[in-house]
């Protein structure tokens, strides 16, 4: 009986396997079937114009997405439009193909060499297929429209209570205060502790006119005012990334793009290629600011509350970082219906299906992580860094107050196993100093692991300690200051500039020493210069300079940095996957493109800072205990026939309405 039992199971698993293995081969079957018929003109539903593969099959003819709008027009019983990713010769492009609705993906895999063929590519080219089709709402983006909705009603409601004449105050009053007792008939003025109340708090913190007025032109007063360049630089640099962006976002969609790697190889290009310096300058500037910050705290009041610490920047990061994601996810997914806008959603789905939550918790640079193609909003990888060096800041900075040397010794340690570590990865692995191609697993092993970035994160912490240590102390005499800006400007210069020859010549131009040397000393090359100028104009020095970082036109596009951080690649692939056809690279093209980048860029953070970023950090200073806690209060001319008015009871607590 035993043997006779898996004797029946093995004839069920068989008979199952050929029943699922019929099934396969007859879908393959007409799927093969619909589409000869379709390249013999046997198809009556189809025009021969709709599709790329039904055109000249070339990767270079003209139309290769095919008539997206025509092919979804058609009946979906007979017609589909499916989208065909080549990747060939280490390069990537799309086309487009208008096939019979009875070839599903499994199907058009197993006839891929039949493509390969037709398209007349090389026979080593992989090619992925996406299905276009409809996704219908579900529970996430409902959810994400209706917190919108709340925000928006919110902010609505607060902005029209704070129009409202009648405000209420309790003002605590002295019984003995001889204002009450009407002695005096001559202008008086006494200064009263109130107590706004929680609503109140709630409705400053929505209100549309307190957001707004965050974003004056009008340089910070009192101790900070000398940090006001810096706000040039957050600008300068935001910008820096959306060029650099544009250019490696819109890549996969264009139909020249043998023209721009022709433009790498020019030297005005390495303008753009460099673009990743922009971003050792953010993590320059968080190294600089929070030190700044902590230090003087510690120097005021010897410690630091820790878990308020911790907890204030989860909180102003997290609420913002968030919402963008969930609407990249749940809702950039329902923005559109171009040839390529099914391969968005898909990408959508799968990663931040499985791995939202490493982003939430910061740690999505290490978990998932392949060269950005499984990561959940893959520019989030500088959050996850930015937050791994912010935790640990603390123990340095704690020993640099306790004793100057152990701190400082604690950053050299730091910043030498950096160095050490970047080295061995980069000779171990080949990486070249090529952004276009520095190698593969350079984003994942190097690009974005902390260990290799945090060496601006560091020198910006030494600014810091400069500053606080020889602000108004130690005089730089001019040729001093003068020699140092032409050595900084040099190096400047000479890192964003220095790669001229390994783009132009190709990746065989340099030995493995330089593209070592270059990878790993051009960052500290380029923040050490950067520290050197903006020390100085944070010292009192560079006037003119200061005075043009200064103006106060930076300053509420500093404050709008981030959220057009967060938006500018949302925006970018809700539009290159809607185009109907790729992208032909000029200059005029890019430059135009790139402008309403940014145009759109910081017109969607200025939404998202008046309606969730400033609010919430409204909130938080409700629970912090960092809201304004009194309110100071002058009367004026009170008439002693008025004032008697008031007995003795009512004058024990009163509530002034305003």
């Amino acid at each position: 009986w035993g043997v006779t039992s898996i004797m029946a199971v093995w004839l069920c698993v068989f008979v199952l396997l050929s029943v699922v293995v019929s099934s396969a081969h007859a879908d393959y079957n007409q799927c093969l079937i619909d589409i000869l018929q379709l390249k013999a003109g046997q198809y009556p539903a189809f025009d021969p114009s709709l599709g790329y593969i039904m055109g000249n099959a070339t990767a270079t003819s003209g139309k290769p997405l095919g008539d997206f709008d025509a092919c979804v027009g058609l009946p979906s019983s007979v017609a589909e439009y499916v989208g065909i990713d080549v990747q060939t010769s280490g390069q990537s492009f799309p086309i487009g193909a208008c096939l019979p609705s009875s070839c599903d993906v499994a199907s058009l895999t197993t006839l891929a060499p039949m493509f390969v063929q037709t398209f007349k590519l090389p026979n080593d080219t992989a090619l992925s297929f996406t299905i276009a089709q409809d996704i219908e709402w579900d529970a996430g983006g409902i959810t994400m429209l209706v917190i919108c909705g709340l925000f928006i009603s919110a902010v609505v409601i607060a902005s029209a209570a704070s129009c409202w004449p009648v405000r209420d105050v309790k003002v605590k009053s002295d019984l003995n205060e001889p204002l009450l007792e009407g002695e005096s008939s001559s202008t008086t003025s006494h200064t009263r502790n109130s107590q706004p109340s929680i609503s109140s708090k709630l409705i400053d913190a929505f209100a549309l006119s307190k957001n707004v007025s965050k974003l004056s032109f009008s340089p910070p007063s009192g101790s900070f005012r000398h940090l006001q360049s810096l706000n040039f630089l957050r600008v300068i640099s935001m910008f820096w990334i959306i060029l650099g962006h544009t250019h490696s976002f819109l890549s996969s969609r264009m139909e020249n793009l043998k023209d721009l790697v022709e433009a790498t190889k020019t030297a005005p290009f390495q303008l753009v290629t460099s673009a990743f310096f922009a971003v050792d300058i953010f993590f320059w500037l968080s190294g600089f600011l929070v030190s700044y910050l902590v230090l003087l705290e510690l120097q005021k009041k010897g410690s630091i509350p820790i878990g308020k610490y911790y907890i204030h920047r989860y909180w102003r990061l997290t609420p913002v970082y968030a919402f963008t994601l969930f609407m990249l996810w749940k809702v950039s997914v329902h923005m559109g219906n171009g040839p390529g806008f099914n391969q968005f959603q898909s990408f959508q789905e799968t990663s931040c299906g499985s791995y939202w939550w490493t982003n939430l918790l910061y740690i999505n640079n290490f978990y998932a992580v392949d060269n950005f193609n499984g990561e959940c909003m893959g520019w989030g990888w500088y959050l996850g860094n930015d937050m791994m060096f912010y935790v640990v800041t603390p123990l340095y900075l704690i020993a640099y107050h306790k004793h100057k040397i152990t701190g400082l010794v604690l950053i050299a340690v730091s910043f030498i196993a950096s160095l050490a570590v970047s080295s061995v990865l980069i000779v171990d692995n080949g990486f070249t100093a090529s952004i276009v191609n520095p190698g593969s697993q350079y984003f994942n092993m190097y690009y974005e692991k902390p260990y290799c970035r945090c060496i601006p994160y560091l020198l910006g912490m030494l600014c810091a300690m400069a500053l606080i240590q020889f602000k108004g102390k130690l005089n730089l005499k001019p040729w001093v200051r003068y020699f140092g800006y032409l050595c900084s400007i040099a190096t400047l210069l000479a890192t964003i500039f220095g790669t001229y020859r390994i783009y132009h010549d190709g990746t065989s131009a340099w030995s493995v020493a330089d593209n070592t040397v270059y990878l790993v000393w051009s960052k500290v090359g380029f923040c050490m210069a950067l520290s050197f100028v903006f020390y100085c104009c944070m010292a009192g020095y560079a006037t003119r300079f200061n005075n043009f970082c200064s103006l106060g036109i930076w300053s509420p596009l500093a404050k709008l940095t981030f959220g057009a951080y967060l938006l500018h690649p949302l925006i970018m692939e809700v539009y290159m996957f809607n185009l109907r056809v790729l992208i032909h690279y000029d200059g005029v093209t890019i430059v135009w493109l790139y402008i309403g980048f940014v145009v759109m860029a910081y017109l969607s953070s200025l939404f998202m800072f008046l309606f969730i970023e400033s609010p919430l950090v409204g909130v938080e200073k409700l629970w912090s205990g960092s809201a304004v806690k009194s309110t100071e209060i002058r009367v004026v001319k009170i008439d002693p026939v008025q004032a008697r008015l008031f007995n003795k009871s009512m004058a024990e607590r009163i509530t002034i309405i305003f």
